[in-house]
């Protein structure tokens, strides 16, 4: 416990510190560097055995977040992301029909996952500067915080035994409330916000998605046989094992702060 909190703090000051001297630059430096770690994490997941495979899906999906992230066109940079995949377990691969469906939808869900979504955080931090960040931390964070200390004190079901057993609907409720409350603190102060019922709608969806993004990391790391995504942080495991809940809460706060701001 005192390993994962002396990283966290580091990661936290590392994060504070580039912003101070590099402003939103630095900020999306960092997001470039943690796509590419948090591409190659879950290349090493589905592609435990076959190297060439795992350099391929790097090169194809951090393609396609520089695209998602720095040019406009990038759905149909996605669709030939899309048949560049399909292609190669079509014709180029010696799987079972079976291996290869199976094979494909990870790698296509890989795309969205650690392309698509670590690109979201990126392009929100571009266009919304660091108050999308400090709201994403805000949300995710604090869901995650307050759903630990909630099963923690209450927890008594469990939430989702078969993926992630220490998880309880106690500490999902609390950390929903708490979580999407502290996001609702924080953006509620911003000049532009326009409509209360749809930030707090927001919010929840964000400290909902946050949850269901942990749990979905969770059962990648259990298909795969592995406890964690990575090492780079000791106590925590990966970039994806610290940033799984905030991809997904990326999304419903980028919109928010896209078509109500």
């Amino acid at each position: 416990m005192f390993l994962r909190a002396i990283s966290a703090i580091i990661a936290l000051l590392l994060v504070y510190f580039t912003w101070y001297f590099f402003k939103v630059d630095g900020l999306v430096t960092i997001c470039i560097f943690g796509a590419l770690k948090s591409i190659l994490e879950y290349a090493r997941m589905i592609e435990q055995e076959n190297k060439v495979a795992r350099y391929f899906f790097t090169i194809i999906t951090f393609s396609f977040f520089l695209v998602f992230t720095f040019l406009s066109q990038s759905f149909f940079v996605f669709l030939i992301s899309f048949m560049t995949l399909s292609t190669y377990f079509t014709l180029f691969t010696k799987y079972s029909t079976e291996m290869r469906g199976l094979n494909l939808n990870s790698w296509l869900t890989g795309l969205v996952y650690a392309g698509a979504l670590t690109g979201t955080v990126t392009l929100g931090l571009r266009n919304f500067q660091h108050n999308f960040f400090i709201a994403l931390f805000i949300l995710s964070f604090g869901t995650d915080t307050f759903a630990y200390l909630g099963g923690r004190l209450l927890g008594k079901h469990k939430l989702s035994p078969l993926i992630s057993p220490n998880k309880t609907i106690e500490g999902s409720v609390a950390g929903l409330i708490f979580g999407s409350g502290l996001g609702y603190l924080y953006l509620s102060q911003m000049e532009y916000q326009n409509s209360s019922l749809i930030l707090i709608l927001c919010c929840i969806l964000a400290s909902l998605f946050s949850q269901a993004g942990d749990l979905f990391e969770s059962m990648v790391k259990r298909n795969s046989g592995v406890k964690d995504s990575g090492k780079l942080m000791p106590g925590h495991g990966g970039v994806l094992d610290r940033i799984d809940g905030l991809l997904f809460a990326a999304p419903p706060l980028y919109l928010w702060m896209l078509f109500f701001t």
